[in-house]
Formats: C-alpha cells, structure tokens, sequence
C-alpha cells in the first residue's frame, strides 16, 4: 500500500508482548529498489528521502546504498561472513559481555550497527523504542526472527553511522558493540553520536582494540591488513578511548578487559560509559585506561 511519497509500507504482523498486550511489530529498511529485493513478509519497508548531497537513483524510488545488496557485497562478505560472525559472537562469553554492557540501556535507544541483531535479547523492558542503523542488511530473516521477540518497536536504516538522519539531542542511550573497529570513519560517526545524544545522554560501548601491551599492539598493526581482508573492514588496532574523547565525548567509566578464549590481537576490549562533553572537545589522555577499573585475563 502506497503512504506518500517515496514510501512503500508493507503490513506487519502483531505479536504479544511481555505483559500481554497485542503489539505491532515495526521494521523500517532502506532499500532503492523494494520491488526487487527477497524480503519477510513481516517488514514494513521505508524509502528515505535523500540527504543533501546523497545521489537518488533517475527513477526516484529511493536513496542509493552506499555498501551492502547491490553495491558489491561479494559472495563472502554478503553471504559467509555473516554466519561465521553470527556463529563466533553469539557465544556463551559475548552474550554475557552484551547483558552487562546493555543492562542499564533505556528510554529512546539508537544502536550503530545491528548486525544480525545479536544484542536484541538483552535490551530491557525499560527501552520505549530502539532505532538501529547498518550499513547491510546481514540475515534479515535470522534478525527478524530475533525483532519478534522484543516488546518495542524497532526502526532499522541501512545506511552508515557517519551520517545519521536524527535531529540533534534525541536519543537517551546510543549503543556500539563490536562496531567502530568496522566503521571507516569512526571518528565522524562518534561526531554523530555525540550530536543525537541528549545532553544527559548516554553512550554505552564495548569494543576491542589496541592492545596496551606493546609486543600485543605491535602484532595488531601487522596483522591490521589482513583482518581488513577477512573481517569485512575490521580494524585490530583502533585506540577506541582516545576516539571517543576526540569526539567530544567524555568517558565516565571504562573498563578494559582481555576475553577468555579468544586470542588476544582481537580479545582486547574496551568497555564502558560516555556523555557528551558541552563545554567542548575532550582529548583522552594516552594513558586513559589506567586509572579506570580493569579486570584482565594473565597475558597469553
């Protein structure tokens, strides 16, 4: 059924929700040509208009993707990469990692980098609505299997975090699992973090990255080119403090981790809370993750 301009909504199912009460599921998906892509029947489909300076497609149907179906995703990265990510992440030590991190999570919640939508069952009943943003569309029927299970509704853009399309200071809680290491300008999409946040805002990351200890850290820059290559984009060697606090958001709790049964290149993890710093840029110093809490497996 046609709903205006340059949007296309497909009817949804309904579902019962935690307190058993009938709710509408809501999935938004930027596609720039609906008709010709395989889709659940559950998704509503919207078609965004094009930001300044973003190309539409002659026929108007929508915005272009910038990475994803149609824009190059090869057999591996379209198809393989997402079950063994799926696979490897959703394992025992992640899951833990994304209840804790997700826990205090609430209000309106924008996640960067859904994924397969791993963190869906760890969000709270305390969210009122969760918009997440991709620049892929990875297992759209294993995520909508996991939509169906959250009491909230839930918008999704394909499109890349280094441009959001919310107005500023909307969002109580912004979520990054596992995605800045991915993001090829993770800098400016921190830059938009920190303008949707609301003043009171909050950030909740967890992330890997360089490693503090020195032979790790060295082993990260020569192995960076060749994870690039297998992890779709994956960077080992992202200071992600010193990203955030460049941003201009101020890092209120960190926590730097080594995870269990994963080797340590990759395993080396910066978890925590940041808000956004009004009064202007902070610089994190070079030695941010020393005087905050650290919890660590011994070096392997």
């Amino acid at each position: 059924m046609r709903v205006g301009a340059g949007r296309t909504r497909v009817a949804g199912p309904r579902r019962k929700s935690r307190k058993g009460a009938t709710a509408k599921v809501f999935f938004y998906v930027i596609s720039p040509k609906p008709d010709t892509l395989t889709r659940p029947s559950r998704y509503d489909v919207f078609i965004r208009e094009p930001l300044e300076g973003e190309h539409c497609p002659e026929d108007g149907k929508g915005i272009l993707l910038k990475s994803g179906w149609k824009t190059g995703m090869g057999l591996y990265s379209a198809y393989i990469f997402p079950h063994l990510m799926d696979r490897v992440m959703g394992r025992p030590g992640f899951q833990r990692l994304r209840s804790e991190t997700l826990q205090s999570a609430q209000g309106e919640v924008l996640e960067i980098g859904l994924g397969t939508g791993l963190n869906l069952p760890h969000y709270s009943a305390g969210v009122s609505r969760l918009r997440a943003v991709d620049p892929a569309p990875l297992l759209p029927e294993r995520v909508a299997t996991r939509l169906a299970a959250v009491p909230f509704p839930v918008e999704i853009m394909h499109l890349s975090a280094e441009r959001l399309p919310y107005d500023e200071g909307v969002f109580d809680c912004v979520v990054s699992t596992w995605t800045l290491c991915t993001i090829p300008d993770s800098l400016q999409a921190l830059r938009e973090i920190h303008r949707v946040l609301k003043p009171a805002g909050r950030f909740l990351f967890l992330e890997h990255g360089r490693s503090e200890n020195v032979r790790t850290a060295a082993w990260q820059d020569r192995l960076n080119p060749i994870q690039q290559v297998i992890g779709c984009g994956c960077n080992l060697n992202r200071r992600i403090d010193r990203l955030i606090g460049q941003a201009g958001l101020d890092i209120v709790q960190l926590d730097r981790l080594v995870m269990e049964g994963v080797p340590r290149i990759a395993g080396e993890l910066y978890r925590g809370i940041a808000m956004p710093d009004r009064t202007g840029i902070n610089l994190q110093p070079e030695t941010d993750g020393r005087g905050a809490t650290r919890s660590s497996a011994p070096p392997r």
